[in-house]
């Protein structure tokens, strides 16, 4: 035991004298070295498939170890029991208030139209009742009471012929005659029918009279009172017809409310058909199933890895200091040595993120004791028959230094 612990104190002494001898002759550090050197290992691409947002319990798992799958192809799939029965609720839903928003404009449009119509009517009464009483007030004009006093004349011009005539049918009725039953019956006819016409004349006349009677007098007190009842009334009427319309007009406030619920009804729709569509789980690109966690009938959370997929993608990682940054961006090329072909191939950097803090370098040499921050580099290469995970990759220098 003491001679292996001997042993090991001078394999020790040994390197560190090598190191020493390294460091002074190149000025060099193995930190400093691995820095200039970019070389990495290819990885491929692992990517672990999971449900989005919703979790359950699965009914089917479609795929095994080493199946080989196409972008879009199913993993796997959760029961889906309770979310069809909210959809078809919804849509059930949809459907109700779509039926009662057309059967309300329906109704609203024809009771618009019937309130609006009712508001002109009532206030064109108003309005006649309001000039009946105007009129009443100021009393008959001269011209009126001109136009009646003719009318009375008229109508007893009227009785005056209407008399002469029957006098004449009455003096001839009682001559006597040898004249025929028939004529006589027909003269008593003629005489009757005179005596009635004579008779409406003078009610006519009487009419006439009483008119111009007013006019002249002008409207008593009972007129005029009925006057303003005859307006109270048509203003009442006005006013509860312009309540009835402003009913009417809340009631389209009601179809806007249903129209906004119908739309609620919709994005809940959208959103429980896209929470049914992610209870399907798919591959999200070409590759290769190299791990299955769950098998059918267990349960799942959202989240929770149900397969690992092994993409045709490879990568490498690389780690540089802050000062070869510039000119470095996502998206960027970088030329790649493949050490095993020699050959190069096309690089593309997928993202830049600051290196853990034991990347860091500690530059005490050039810069005291200032730190220098390290950035891991992924980058990502095209896709090519002669690359597989395990080779060496390498990075010049000069590619990361701006020109």
């Amino acid at each position: 035991m003491i001679k292996k612990s001997i042993i090991a104190a001078c394999v020790l002494v040994l390197s560190l004298g090598a190191g020493g001898v390294l460091l002074a002759v190149e000025g060099k550090d193995a930190v400093t070295i691995a820095t200039e050197q970019k070389v990495a290992l290819l990885s491929a691409e692992q990517v672990n498939v999971s449900f989005q947002s919703v979790s359950g319990k699965l009914v089917q798992v479609y795929v095994i170890e080493e199946n080989q799958v196409k972008k879009g192809d199913k993993i796997a799939e959760l029961d889906q029991t309770d979310i069809d029965l909210q959809i078809a609720k919804t849509q059930l839903d949809i459907e109700t208030t779509e039926l009662k928003i057309k059967q309300t404009l329906q109704t609203n449009g024809s009771a618009d139209e019937k309130s609006q119509n009712g508001v002109l009517q009532a206030q064109i009464a108003l309005n006649q009742a309001i000039t009946s009483r105007d009129q009443l007030l100021k009393g008959a004009r001269t011209e009126d009471i001109e136009k009646q006093k003719l009318a009375v004349q008229a109508a007893q011009a009227s009785i005056d012929y209407a008399q002469k005539m029957h006098n004449q049918l009455l003096n001839q009725y009682d001559k006597p005659n040898d004249m025929a039953a028939q004529t006589a019956k027909q003269e008593r006819d003629q005489l009757e029918l005179s005596k009635s016409q004579l008779t409406n004349l003078n009610n006519g006349l009487q009419q006439q009279q009483i008119a111009l009677e007013k006019m002249l007098a002008g409207p008593i007190t009972e007129e005029k009172q009925q006057a303003e009842w005859s307006i109270e009334k048509a203003q009442a009427v006005l006013e509860q017809t312009i309540i009835a319309k402003n009913d009417q007009e809340s009631q389209s406030y009601n179809a806007e409310a249903l129209t906004k619920q119908l739309e609620q009804q919709k994005i809940q729709l959208q959103a429980y058909q896209l929470q049914k569509d992610r209870m399907t789980l798919t591959a999200p690109a070409d590759g290769k199933i190299s791990k299955v966690t769950f098998k059918a009938g267990e349960n799942v959370s959202a989240g929770t890895p149900i397969a690992l997929l092994h993409t045709g993608q490879l990568y490498y990682d690389i780690y540089i200091d802050e000062t070869q940054l510039q000119g470095l961006a996502v998206g960027g090329e970088v030329p790649t040595s493949i050490i095993s072909t020699n050959k190069e191939v096309k690089g593309t950097v997928r993202f830049i993120n600051s290196a853990p803090q034991f990347a860091s370098l500690r530059m005490s040499r050039d810069r005291g004791l200032s730190d220098l921050s390290t950035f891991q580099i992924r980058i990502y290469l095209e896709s090519n028959d002669s690359l597989l995970p395990g080779m060496s990759a390498e990075v010049k220098l000069d590619a990361f230094i701006s020109k």
